[in-house]
């Protein structure tokens, strides 16, 4: 599942993630991946150069921030998310 919004307050983005990890133990955060030129087709989080980027890691681990100035957007954050078959860490996931 995807949670994006139009967005750059915390309380719709940061909180709204924040309180779904908290309810939902079956949910946990995963990166997001862009069809991007072969110098930033990693992971955010993993070596990605956010300067070559349109956006910037969110302060939350695989969520991303879209700056209006550097995205020429009002603003946006988006977090991914995939449901686990069962509760617990070490649970299987299921197909995104």
């Amino acid at each position: 599942m995807v949670y994006s919004t139009c967005s750059l307050t915390r309380r719709q983005n940061e909180d709204v993630v924040q309180w779904l990890l908290a309810t939902a133990p079956n949910a946990k955060l995963v990166p997001v991946h862009f069809g991007e030129p072969e110098e930033v087709k990693e992971s955010v989080g993993e070596g990605v150069s956010t300067a070559q980027t349109p956006w910037h890691a969110g302060t939350i681990p695989h969520t991303l921030r879209f700056s209006p100035h550097r995205s020429h957007t009002s603003g946006l954050f988006i977090a991914k998310f995939q449901k686990l078959d069962s509760v617990g860490a070490g649970a299987a996931a299921t197909a995104t």
